[in-house]
């Protein structure tokens, strides 16, 4: 696990998830499934997505803008 300051916050993240076979599934299915996307994030944030989507304002945009710091932070590339 690793942590990621964004915003202020420490937050912590799984960075192995990025380069993770099924959480790259679930990001290219989330036009079709749009829940995809939220189990993605959530993975990414250790199950912590909505707590920590409550730290930042509740603001689906920002919990994007998160999501791409990390995966970048990763060396992986947020592409939907």
């Amino acid at each position: 696990m690793k942590k990621i300051k964004f915003q202020g916050h420490e937050i912590e993240y799984d960075e192995r998830k990025p380069r993770s076979w099924k959480f790259q599934r679930l990001v290219a299915s989330a036009n079709e499934n749009p829940n995809a996307a939220f189990e993605a994030i959530d993975s990414l944030l250790l199950g912590r997505a909505d707590e920590i989507s409550e730290l930042l304002g509740d603001d689906v945009d920002v919990m994007g803008e998160l999501a791409t710091a990390i995966i970048n932070e990763c060396g992986g590339t947020a592409k939907n």
